[in-house]
């Protein structure tokens, strides 16, 4: 199956995917942003939890959507942190990292 570019559709998605999970790229999260990732996403975690454990909302059925959004968002975060790639970073031509040398 291809566009009318004549390019690969699935070509395409194997990039978009690559591009999100920073498969392929240079680092460009390090230092300081790279700490703060760290604890935004645990601080995500731990909130889901707290929601989970004690609801801030009078029905129990509304905490779960909002801790699930809580827990995806917090693990990207480490995962972002962790593999060093942001792909907001890569748009916009950003870099903390700065290898040892």
């Amino acid at each position: 199956m291809t566009d009318s570019s004549g390019k690969s559709l699935r070509a395409g998605v194997v990039q978009g995917y690559r591009w999100v999970l920073g498969l392929g790229h240079e680092r460009n999260v390090g230092g300081l942003e790279r700490t703060i990732r760290y604890l935004f996403g645990f601080g995500c975690l731990a909130a889901a939890a707290g929601v989970l454990l004690a609801p801030v909302l009078e029905s129990g059925v509304g905490n779960v959507p909002f801790a699930a959004v809580l827990a995806v968002s917090g693990l990207y975060l480490v995962y972002e942190a962790q593999v060093q790639y942001c792909p907001l970073n890569h748009t916009v031509g950003r870099s903390t990292y700065r290898p040892y040398e």
